[in-house]
């Protein structure tokens, strides 16, 4: 699915947050992008950066990275050295399996994620992973009426305020939505 949306756009560098084993850094990686796999698992950065290692790729660049704490900019008036996001400047973001464990996990309103996706991705692939998939049910395990404004609409209607969607699919054999979306 991913190198069907992936195929027509234009784009060099990619930035691919909550990259887990990097198997989509990998795939674009191989494509001669330049991608930055983000994830906030050090095992799972550890493990990607040993293959990276091992098969020479040159243009993958495993980050640890909390989203909901990331490396800001520092130095004297903090202009030594740019914030982990100014220097990413990607052309496309991932967001794959990661919008649920941001608004479940870090309390972080969708709102606020469309807000800052739209700082720092141009072009946007992000995963909806609904309150009803088995994952999500895990995460929301009694709190399920704390999280009652995660929703598929709420989702759209505050990425739209930014973007504007191009696709948009189901994951076959689940109830998770991919989406293709372009900035406004």
């Amino acid at each position: 699915m991913i190198q069907k949306i992936v195929s027509p756009l234009n784009f060099n560098t990619v930035l691919d947050l909550g990259a887990n084993d990097g198997y989509f850094s990998k795939l674009l990686a191989a494509k001669g992008k330049q991608v930055i796999a983000a994830d906030f698992d050090s095992q799972c950065i550890n493990n990607l950066y040993n293959v990276i290692k091992k098969e020479k790729a040159r243009n993958i660049y495993p980050v640890v990275l909390d989203l909901s704490n990331p490396s800001a900019s520092i130095g004297f008036n903090n202009s030594e050295r740019s914030s982990f996001f100014e220097r990413a400047n990607p052309d496309l973001v991932l967001a794959l399996a990661l919008v649920h464990h941001l608004a479940i996990s870090k309390n972080i309103p969708l709102t606020k994620q469309a807000s800052f996706f739209a700082s720092i991705a141009p072009q946007l692939i992000i995963e909806f992973v609904p309150n009803n998939d088995d994952k999500a049910k895990e995460m929301l395990k009694g709190r399920e009426s704390t999280f009652l404004d995660y929703t598929e609409t709420i989702f759209e209607k505050s990425f739209s305020e930014y973007y504007s969607i191009e696709n948009k699919e189901q994951v076959p054999g689940t109830m998770r939505v991919l989406y293709y979306m372009k900035r406004k």
